[in-house]
């Protein structure tokens, strides 16, 4: 199970970083990206998201505004994974998810193992 954690970084550092080969190495086909800077634009950057192929993204993030990208991530994950993750609900149903916000879905648990 490999689960990225990227921090505020921005397009910039994230193409300097795929420069890298040990982090290209730990970061390839992820299970779990957590959006950086909250999935607003300034993090967001497709040549990590070619790369990271995460099989779900987790946005932390409070109400929606201009800049939020949740959709780029969504959309992005789909076309790399024919199947998201399967995602449990409170009132005990489940739904095949490519992304997941705090906005929406309040309470984010991923249970690894």
């Amino acid at each position: 199970m490999k689960v990225v954690i990227p921090g505020d970084n921005e397009k910039a550092s994230w193409l300097e970083l795929l420069k890298d080969s040990q982090f290209c190495a730990a970061t390839i086909n992820s299970d779990v990206l957590l959006a950086p800077h909250h999935g607003r634009d300034a993090g967001y950057c497709t040549e990590l998201m070619d790369h990271v192929k995460p099989r779900i993204v987790v946005i932390s993030d409070g109400p929606e505004g201009e800049t939020s990208v949740t959709e780029k991530y969504g959309s992005k994950v789909a076309q790399h994974r024919k199947n998201g993750w399967k995602c449990f609900y409170k009132n005990s149903t489940w739904d095949e998810r490519f992304c997941v916000t705090t906005r929406c879905d309040g309470l984010i648990r991923v249970q690894l193992g």
